[in-house]
C-alpha cells in the first residue's frame, strides 16, 4: 500500500480510502495488496484530474466517480436513461 501511495503521490490513508471506496481493487480478497491494473487506472485518472488543475479533493472526486459508475451499471437506471434519450417519458405536474 505504501508503494502505491508513493507511485500515486498520495498519502497512505488516501490510498486506503480509495481502496475502501472500491476505486482501488484488492489483489487478494483479504489483505493490503492492490491490483496493479487498478493502481495504473487510478494513476491515469489522477493525472487527468491534476492536468485539469485539480489539486485538492482528488480522493473524493475519484470516489464519487466510482459511485457514479456503480449507479450507471444499474439496468433499471440504464433503461430509464435510454427512454429519456428517446423522449419516452411523462411529465408529471403538481
Amino acid at each position: 500500500m505504501v508503494a502505491a501511495a508513493e507511485f500515486l503521490s498520495l498519502s497512505t490513508p488516501s490510498v486506503r480510502k480509495l481502496r475502501d471506496a472500491g476505486v482501488l481493487e484488492r489483489y487478494e480478497p483479504v489483505g493490503p495488496k492492490l491490483s496493479l491494473s487498478s493502481v495504473l487506472d487510478v494513476y491515469s485518472r489522477l493525472s487527468a484530474l491534476r492536468s485539469e488543475g485539480l489539486r485538492r479533493g482528488l480522493v473524493e472526486a475519484l470516489a464519487q466517480e466510482a459511485a457514479d459508475q456503480s449507479l450507471l451499471r444499474d439496468p433499471n437506471l440504464a433503461a430509464g436513461l435510454a427512454a429519456m434519450r428517446r423522449r419516452e417519458y411523462v411529465v408529471v405536474e403538481d
